[in-house]
Order: C-alpha cells, then sequence, then structure tokens
C-alpha cells in the first residue's frame, strides 16, 4: 500500500516537473519571438523610410 503511494506521489513530481519545463520553454520562446519582432520592426522603420510610398504593392526602390 506505501509503495503504491510512494509511485503515485513520485509520478505526480515528474508530470510537475514537465509541465513546469514545457512553461519555461514556452516563455523563453515568446521573449525570443518578441526580440525578432522588435528587431524586424527597427529593420523596417530603417529601411522604409528610403523607400517611395506606393499604393499597397509594396517598397519600390528609387
Amino acid at each position: 500500500m506505501m509503495a503504491a503511494l510512494a509511485l503515485v506521489v513520485a509520478l505526480a513530481a515528474v508530470g510537475i516537473a514537465a509541465a513546469a519545463l514545457v512553461l519555461v520553454i514556452a516563455h523563453a520562446r515568446a521573449h525570443q519571438t518578441a526580440r525578432f519582432a522588435a528587431r524586424l520592426d527597427a529593420y523596417k522603420r530603417r529601411t522604409d523610410q528610403h523607400t517611395i510610398p506606393t499604393n499597397g504593392q509594396g517598397p519600390r526602390r528609387p
């Protein structure tokens, strides 16, 4: 009986640790994506000022 209880507790601990690892990885990926988006926005701000505005056709270089 005690062995079964110990097994249940151990499996629960492993499950909680796995869930925590998944959350940590997802959080790190979210930060990585946010940093990439910020760098992309900065790049677009730098480069779009040198383009001729077109009517939704995308950037056209002079």
